[in-house]
């Protein structure tokens, strides 16, 4: 475990959501720290194995509370992005004169904001259905 496993939402007044993101770029940089220094040594890693490495330690902090910052500004989301675009070129070694999306067709990954439309649509669907049973139970 690591000492900032705790993810704290951190708000602004003008609910933007940039500080919250701004902490989250932070945080899944210094994870991204962990990735490349897998994917430096000589150990034989593999490319399966720096996707598992991702996927488990920094995505989930990308993705974190993405029904709330949804309606952030695209520049401020655009880090997000960064940060999932850089661990593609970590796990696939591809230079940066590659279009992002090929990089991202090749490390097997959505853009974030395709998963944050798609994790959102799934979030109001259960939110509106359990809404609907509490309805029909109380009458």
């Amino acid at each position: 475990m690591f000492a900032d496993d705790i993810v704290l939402w951190i708000s602004d007044s003008e609910f933007t959501s940039s500080k919250h993101i701004d902490y989250l770029v932070l945080k899944s940089r210094k994870r991204l720290n962990i990735l490349k220094y897998i994917a430096s040594k000589n150990w034989g890693v593999d490319v399966a194995t720096l996707r598992l490495t991702y996927l488990t330690l920094i995505r989930p902090i990308l993705e974190y509370g993405s029904p709330i910052y949804c309606w952030a500004s695209n520049s401020v989301l655009k880090k997000l992005e960064l940060v999932q675009l850089s661990a593609a070129r970590i796990i696939t070694d591809l230079e940066h004169s590659c279009p992002s999306n090929i990089v991202l067709f090749e490390a097997d990954e959505q853009p974030l904001l395709f998963r944050r439309q798609t994790g959102l649509v799934k979030y109001l669907t259960n939110f509106l259905a359990s809404a609907h049973k509490t309805k029909r139970q109380s009458t």
